[in-house]
């Protein structure tokens, strides 16, 4: 992840990983509870693939996207001042 991590911030987006060692799915509920607007999942699969499994607060799940289909979205929201939505 911290590749990812590296990826995103080198593009001027913040990142935060969560090492904190709980469960996938605490830590996805804890991301809902803390108000994320947008989570990126990361496992073996996404590692060997080399993507993001994203979630989106208000929309749910965007499934597997590259890092540059995730830049590109966020970049797009924030210019529109609106929410993600996955490059088509």
């Amino acid at each position: 992840m911290s590749q990812s991590k590296k990826e995103l911030t080198d593009k001027g987006i913040y990142a935060q990983v969560d090492n904190s060692g709980d469960r996938l799915a605490k830590m996805i509920r804890n991301g809902e509870q803390q108000r994320i607007p947008l989570l990126a999942v990361v496992g073996a699969k996404e590692v060997e693939s080399g993507t993001l499994s994203v979630r989106g607060r208000k929309i749910g799940d965007f499934g597997a996207l590259s890092v540059p289909e995730v830049v590109a979205g966020i970049k797009k929201a924030v210019a529109e001042a609106g929410v993600f939505t996955p490059p088509s």
